[in-house]
């Protein structure tokens, strides 16, 4: 999940949605984020699939999220594992 505090939105990571492209794009629009923060000190594996919204400080944030054909995703999601193991 990558947070922006600066322009109140929220971004849920879906896996095989090509959400980890459009994270990196957002924390190049908001490299102040905490999000991009973490994850530049830690990793851009940290907490990729995180959906809990605990480190919020109020309820006034848009929420945003990918989606994808299913058979598409789970087509995805068989390559991936097939071809790394």
């Amino acid at each position: 999940m990558f947070i922006s505090e600066k322009h109140r939105f929220v971004f849920f990571e879906v896996p095989r949605t090509g959400s980890r492209s459009i994270s990196d794009v957002l924390a190049r629009f908001d490299p102040d984020s905490s999000t991009a923060v973490r994850r530049e000190s830690d990793g851009s594996h940290i907490d990729y699939h995180n959906f809990s919204l605990g480190e919020l400080k109020d309820s006034n944030y848009k929420v945003i999220a990918t989606h994808r054909n299913p058979y598409e995703r789970l087509w995805s999601f068989w390559k991936h594992r097939h071809n790394r193991g």
